[in-house]
């Protein structure tokens, strides 16, 4: 079953009843602190979100109670850095392009239709990225 919370505290459970997350959302995107726990009740995961993505510190458990896993996503900006369409973008295209705001799909399909629109024959038109008029840097 899930709570289906657009702004706010929400809880999330299993088919058998017992908890299966909790949390608060923005925008109906997990947003700040977020637990999850197996079907049998123990205490899976502590993350921390940001935008409905992974950033900050998180803890992992086995079922026995034990600590498996513990860091912190802020380390890793490309697991929080997403495209206008909602997508992830890639480690390698941030490596190559670290202030890129969209992805390689997104990149593309604007290359292609800004290539379209600098022919020969429509060379007034605006580049997507920048929104200059022929010949831009993008």
């Amino acid at each position: 079953m899930t709570d289906d919370v657009r702004d706010g505290p929400f809880e999330e459970y299993w088919d058998n009843g017992c908890l299966k997350e909790k949390g608060t959302k923005k925008d109906g995107e997990r947003d700040g602190q977020c637990v999850s726990y197996y079907s049998s009740g123990e205490l899976r995961n502590k993350l921390t979100w940001k935008n409905g993505l992974r950033f900050g510190p998180y803890e992992s458990y086995a079922k026995d109670g034990r600590l498996v896993g513990k860091g912190n996503n802020e380390d890793s900006p490309e697991q929080w850095k997403r495209c206008r369409c909602g997508k992830p973008i890639g480690i390698e295209r941030l490596r190559m392009l670290p202030d890129t705001t969209v992805c390689v799909s997104c990149a593309r399909t604007a290359d292609s239709a800004y290539r379209g629109r600098h022919s020969s024959k429509n060379a007034t038109a605006r580049c997507p990225y920048c929104g200059k008029f022929g010949g831009c840097p993008c």
